[in-house]
């Protein structure tokens, strides 16, 4: 809510990379991650190529929010399963929000 998000509206971050943390950051990733994940917020993350599929576990949080493609074109393999995801999310938030508002 702090940089203009909206209550009841579902908040989404979709991360898409094709490596790894770097040395020097990668021990502020759990941190990072849970923090999004504390503050309400659903994270996607999808990995090209060799990207480090520990890491876009560590991220995601959820098996089922995570993904690897081979390459950037490949992304047009999980668009669906993306947007399944969103539409779901935002139809829960709105649901909860009628509920308070109601």
């Amino acid at each position: 809510l702090e940089y203009g998000g909206r209550p009841f509206v579902t908040k989404i971050l979709l991360l898409i990379t094709d490596g790894a943390t770097t040395k020097e950051d990668r021990g502020k990733l759990q941190a990072s991650s849970q923090g999004l994940k504390d503050d309400g917020v659903i994270v996607l993350a999808v990995g090209v190529g060799k990207a480090n599929t520990d890491e876009l576990a560590l991220i995601a949080g959820q098996s089922d929010r995570w993904f690897l493609v081979e390459n950037y074109t490949s992304l047009e393999q999980i668009h669906e399963i993306i947007t399944q995801i969103v539409c779901n999310q935002s139809n829960a938030a709105r649901e909860r929000s009628e509920e308070h508002t109601s």
